[in-house]
């Protein structure tokens, strides 16, 4: 089902990226057309292709699917100083309530100094306000989101007043672990002057992201976006990248097509502690360039700046699942962890166990083997704080036995003891023993049966000779482990 959607979607998104250009997306033509600009820093420094890589506030100015991907509560104030005076400011929330979704609230406010519309300059001067008032709605659904949002619309110019509710729906499908599209229809409704109907920039969105880059340290994702305007039959087009290293400093670069000015954009941003400090730049030839700068709080819960976060998250396949561990924090008392998930194709971490584990390891059975899981750690102050959660993401893989432990011999009165580890493991039926050469390889095999013990017992040993031994894991249908390293043995008969 996911092949077809990405085949359908690809083609609409040739369209607006191939088909024949009209009117530039940049001519602003209708009496809400301060919806059609963004004000946001880190769309901006991607060209703004955002509509499927979107996962915080800002979504609400693209797509309101994105606003599934929100994890934590966010709250955002994004400042645009665009020519001629006028500017553009949008304070943002979004609040999630578990498997319920999560809810988005938006303001954008833009004005100008007062001018004058006239050529007489003894005309007195007017200023002019657009307001947008906007609730917004996304929720996960497994592999995808689906998200919708209301706007209440002001302009006022001079003694003028416009008003109106405009409607985006939007969704953004995961079709492979590293790649999703999106689309979004936005600014349906109607909006009046004067008590009559005007022109709307009512127009479809369509966006690509990939990310070819995961690693604990660095992430990279690609997007591509294109969108129609119908009012003004106007398209446009968008790609960017954005790089995060160590999940603390960000660089973007993009391009924007088919507008007024075809231009590069570039950006950065910051994080640290709660907060994320974004900036954008974007020259235009003619009009001059512009500057955009963005603040985003997340707020955690507990006293996460007090405990610091474990440290060399591991992960490694093994006989029963997937083997995850780390390091407690040294610098801090800790009484527990929380460990969360995500899953394949989803885009929300989920407790893995309702109370805190209080080891640093654990083995995760019934995974999908061949799929990109992340996983999280967080620990836990005596007073219920939590540190920052540090991520890995690793691809289980199907269990492999691995060679017994601690392989070794001694001499008992019986004639010589190999004992090695105990396992637990269900996947272990027993263990075959086998005599080696002088090279170390295999070249009898001691044992009928697999050995169910942790030990066995050879009799009939030649004093003063040299035995090597090798040892390994059996499965319950024969499948065997590599063997343990050699195990070297001068013999000089019975102990005491």
């Amino acid at each position: 089902m996911r092949k077809i959607f990405l085949h359908l979607f690809l083609a609409f998104l040739f369209f607006l990226l191939m088909g024949p250009s009209f009117t530039a997306m940049g001519a602003l033509t209708s009496g809400t057309d301060f919806l059609l600009v963004v004000p946001s820093a880190r769309p901006a420094g991607m060209g703004q292709a955002f509509t499927a890589i979107g996962d915080d506030v800002d979504s609400l100015l693209y797509n309101p699917a994105g606003l599934a991907r929100v994890q934590i509560p966010e709250l955002g104030y994004d400042h645009y100083q665009f020519v001629s005076d006028i500017s553009f400011d949008y304070i943002s929330a979004a609040v999630p309530m578990g498997e319920q979704g999560v809810i988005g609230l938006g303001f954008i406010n833009s004005g100008t100094a007062p001018f004058n519309s006239t050529v007489d300059p003894n005309t007195p001067t007017v200023s002019a306000e657009d307001m947008a008032f906007i609730l917004g709605y996304g929720i996960p659904l497994d592999w995808f989101q689906l998200g919708a949002s209301v706007k209440y619309i002001q302009r006022q110019v001079g003694d003028v007043q416009g008003t109106g509710f405009l409607g985006d729906v939007g969704f953004r499908i995961r079709a492979h672990p590293r790649l999703a599209f999106a689309a979004s229809v936005q600014n349906l409704g109607m909006f009046q002057i004067l008590n009559e109907n005007t022109d709307i920039p009512t127009l479809v969105r369509a966006g690509l992201e990939w990310k070819p880059l995961s690693l604990p340290q660095h992430s990279l994702e690609l997007a591509l976006d294109g969108d129609y305007q119908f009012n003004s039959q106007a398209k446009r087009w968008g790609g960017g990248m954005e790089y995060w290293y160590q999940d603390l400093f960000a660089l973007r670069a993009g391009y924007v097509g088919n507008s007024d000015e075809e231009s590069l954009t570039v950006g950065a941003g910051v994080r640290f502690s709660y907060f994320q400090l974004d900036y954008a730049y974007e020259p235009f030839t003619v009009l001059g360039s512009t500057h955009r700068l963005s603040l985003l709080c997340k707020i955690e819960e507990g006293s996460r700046e007090e405990i610091p976060a474990p440290t060399a998250f591991q992960g490694a396949n093994s006989n029963d699942g997937l083997y995850l561990k780390w390091k407690p924090p040294t610098s801090a008392e800790v009484t527990g962890y929380y460990l969360f998930v995500k899953k394949p194709e989803t885009e929300v971490f989920t407790k893995l166990t309702a109370h805190p584990v209080t080891d640093t390891s654990v083995t995760l059975k019934h995974l999908k083997t061949g799929q990109e899981y992340t996983f999280g750690v967080e620990a836990i102050g005596p007073n219920g704080g939590q540190s920052l959660m540090t991520q890995l993401a690793i691809i289980p893989e199907e269990p492999t036995l691995s060679p017994p432990t601690g392989f070794q011999a001694q001499s008992v009165p019986e004639g010589l003891k190999l004992i090695w580890d105990k396992v637990e493991s269900k996947n272990v039926a027993g263990f075959n023993l086998y005599r080696a050469d002088e090279q170390g390889e295999q070249e009898k095999k001691l044992n009928q049966e697999p050995i169910t013990e942790n030990q066995v017992v050879l009799k009939k040993l030649k004093p003063g000779q040299t035995y090597r031994f090798l040892l390994t894991a059996v499965a319950g249908d024969g499948t065997e482990s590599s063997p343990t390293e050699v195990l070297r043995v001068d013999y000089n008969g019975p102990g005491k």
